[in-house]
């Protein structure tokens, strides 16, 4: 044996010695020492997860039993997640895993997340690794997969089910919440083995979430560790109003984040699904098909400032079958901007989606009105110019052309604005909209074209809507204009 031969043995017998000190640490120091940083800051011990951690290390002596958690978005639950699985599979290299979250694609990303941390711990895999399905040398097995994924012939030591539901639109379905609700109960915990545990982690949308139903029909123990303490009975001893993990959230931060969003809050720091008979919208109802003929309207609200991250620009399209007396909604977009500049969003909306632009005139927001529609009335004007000149440029031989003619592209859309007087409050304008909501009657897309977070966005601002000076409510002033502007119902003050 040569003196490279050599080396390369002792740098193995090296290696396999740190694996062995690193495996061998109880969890919490494994998991400050397998990877220093998380998103680019040190790694902590996660005390703050005790209950998930005490879990984790009742997998490893082979005596847990089923789990449901809640704990604080953006705590590095999941994080803490992925190296429970490097950690068990380092020390009990035969155990079968499963990790199933809301789609494959997410699944992907937290598999491959796992296997540079399995790649850190030295667990042996030769070539049988791939993102949804990998394999030690073992025996030893993890899929990763995203719910609606075929898991036929799969049994599993340890299911983690972790954000089964990804948005509140899927929550407030009661179609979706069945729908993964049987897959858990039919096609996931049947396929643990004699001993196996499972482990259920996902943010309180609604009070009938999966969470809820394991509690109600497996009688599963159920641990909430909220951002703030809100109990004298909280799991981890600490005093009312005391943060999770001020390194991570602050008091103050927490503070913030319920005031721009008291529902969504609740749900996702807290683990509070706010009861039914708190709110003024019940659950959505969906559509997945237009009517074959329609209107199309545009209920805008316009932000006097951009300075808090209160304030939102919103523009929703919607298409009005005044036969049927419905609306659904088409579209929606969403801007932390002033009034002035959310104009060319608004042209590119009226591009897509040529209709009347409704919104509710405040004494300040007069100005605004005008100013859209001087600035839509010189581009049309400053258009017609460039493209009569342009018009007879062409004609000419390219070498004779004046330099700074130029094809003008698509003319601008001739844009109607109706604002309408504002007399009443809050509470009184969405009169309209909360009937056509709670009636079925303003229908939101099953497949949106427009962002998810948006939809979210959305449907948390009408869940915790009051009427009574809400941090955010333009979203409800929105789809209230554009109800109220389709009716008639209230007068027009002016259209260009």
């Amino acid at each position: 044996m040569d003196s490279l031969d050599l080396a390369k043995l002792r740098a193995q017998a090296i290696r396999r010695k740190h694996y062995h000190e690193l495996t061998s640490l109880p969890f919490e120091d494994y998991v400050v020492n397998v990877d220093p940083e998380i998103y680019g800051k040190p790694t902590q011990k996660p005390t703050h997860l005790k209950p998930l951690v005490e879990w984790i290390e009742a997998v490893d002596r082979l005596d847990a039993d089923h789990l449901i958690l809640h704990a604080a978005v953006g705590h590095w639950k999941t994080e803490t997640i992925f190296r429970a699985f490097t950690w068990w599979l380092s020390r009990h290299p035969h155990f079968r895993l499963a990790y199933m979250t809301v789609n494959q694609h997410i699944a992907n990303g937290r598999s491959r997340t796992t296997q540079y941390l399995a790649d850190k711990s030295g667990i042996d895999h030769g070539s049988l690794w791939n993102v949804e399905e990998w394999w030690n040398n073992s025996g030893g097995k993890v899929n990763f997969k995203g719910f609606g994924s075929k898991v036929q012939g799969c049994r599993w030591d340890v299911l983690v089910i972790d954000d089964p539901i990804g948005s509140r639109a899927e929550a407030e379905s009661k179609t979706i919440r069945n729908r993964i609700w049987d897959s858990i109960k039919d096609d996931l915990v049947n396929r643990l083995l004699p001993g196996g545990v499972c482990l259920l982690s996902m943010a309180r949308w609604h009070i009938d979430d999966p969470s809820a139903r394991a509690m109600k029909e497996y009688k599963w123990k159920y641990i909430r560790l909220p951002a703030i303490c809100d109990s004298p009975d909280d799991p981890l001893g600490r005093e009312l109003g005391e943060p999770l993990n001020p390194q991570i959230k602050t008091r103050e931060q927490c503070d913030e984040e319920q005031q721009k969003n008291p529902y969504g809050y609740e749900s996702l720091w807290q683990g509070n699904p706010r009861p039914r008979g708190a709110r003024l919208f019940n659950d959505p109802t969906y559509y997945t098909d237009l009517p074959p003929s329609y209107e199309i309207h545009h209920g805008t609200d316009a932000a006097f400032t951009a300075k808090t991250s209160a304030d939102r620009s919103v523009d929703i399209a919607v298409a009005y079958d005044r036969k049927a007396d419905t609306f659904y909604m088409l579209d929606i977009i969403i801007k932390q901007c002033q009034a002035d500049s959310f104009y060319d969003p608004l042209e590119k909306q009226a591009r897509k989606w040529p209709g009347k632009f409704h919104w509710y005139l405040g004494g300040t927001e007069k100005g605004t009105a005008d100013l859209w529609r001087r600035i839509n009335s010189e581009r049309i004007r400053n258009w017609n110019q460039s493209k009569a000149i342009w018009d007879i440029e062409a004609q000419k031989e390219p070498n004779h052309r004046n330099p700074a003619a130029h094809d003008p592209g698509p003319k601008p859309p001739p844009m109607s604005f109706n604002p309408m007087i504002a007399v009443d409050n809050k509470y009184i304008r969405s009169t309209n909209l909360r009937e056509y909501w709670n009636s079925g009657r303003f229908l939101i897309p099953q497949n949106p074209i427009f962002p998810a977070s948006d939809m979210d966005e959305f449907l948390d601002v009408l869940n915790s809507f009051t009427g009574m000076e809400d941090a955010i409510d333009d979203h409800v002033d929105a789809a209230a204009a554009a109800v109220d502007g389709a009716m008639k119902t209230t007068r027009i003050l002016w259209t260009s």
